[in-house]
Parts: C-alpha cells; structure tokens; sequence
C-alpha cells in the first residue's frame, strides 16, 4: 500500500505540472469545491479563479522543486503537509523560494486539497538528492 506521505507528494506535483494543470478534470478531482489559496502579497483565490488561471498558463518556463516535506495528522480526515519550494527555470538556476502549509481532506473515494499558502522565505540550499527525483519525474 501506498502510503499517504507518498500519494500527497503525488497529487501535489501533479498540480505543479503545468500539463496536468491545465487538465481541468485533474483539477476538479485534487482540489476540493472550498479550496482556497492565499498567496503574496495576499492575493487569494477560490477554485473558479485558479481554473481560470492555469488555463492561461501555456509553454511554463519553470517548473516547481520542492522539499523537506513534513505531514501531520490535524484530525481523521484532515492532513497539514508542510514543505519548502522554488521555481527552477529549467537550467538549475531557481528563484521565489517558499515556505508552503497545505491542508488535504481525505474521504473514502479521494484526496483533495482545501487550504494552500505561500510564504516567500529567505534562499535555501536544494536537496540534489531530491532535484534529481523531481527531474526524472518531469522526464
């Protein structure tokens, strides 16, 4: 069985990928119908407005690296995954690092993502460890 640290590092980088974004059927399925996101300066968005959004988004020039992800149980079906990203501009050069919370409700049939957040934070060292994982998967 997969475990569920593995299947949120799944969907969360299937959101990240700019061809699967723009999938709105991907999208209905991860993101549930109270999504909210919050990003810099405080700009915030709701499911209609990130699907209108990603739709915009063709031939992406980054892609998302993320890492040191941290998972914690808030209640049975409630899940608080913390990470770290950065865009990464295809010749490793990589920039807008992030602290992320994100908060995913589980039920019997999915998962899906309610609440994301970003926070610009201070550059940190890339896990190439990781990079190298992520980049295969970009493949």
């Amino acid at each position: 069985m997969v475990s569920i640290q593995k299947q949120l590092t799944k969907y969360k980088r299937t959101l990240h990928n700019t061809d699967d974004r723009n999938n709105l059927t991907i999208l209905d399925s991860q993101l549930n119908t109270e999504f909210r996101e919050v990003r810099k300066p405080g700009r915030s968005f709701n499911v209609k407005s990130i699907a209108s959004m990603v739709q915009m988004e063709k031939n992406c020039k980054w892609i998302a690296h993320s890492q040191d992800h941290k998972y914690i149980t808030l209640s049975a079906p409630l899940r608080l995954r913390l990470y770290r990203t950065a865009h990464n501009d295809r010749q490793e050069n990589f920039y807008e690092f992030c602290k992320l919370p994100s908060i995913w409700v589980f039920n019997k049939r999915q998962k899906q993502i309610k609440y994301h957040q970003g926070t610009t934070c201070e550059t940190f060292s890339i896990d190439e460890n990781n990079l190298a994982r992520q980049q295969a998967h970009n493949l």
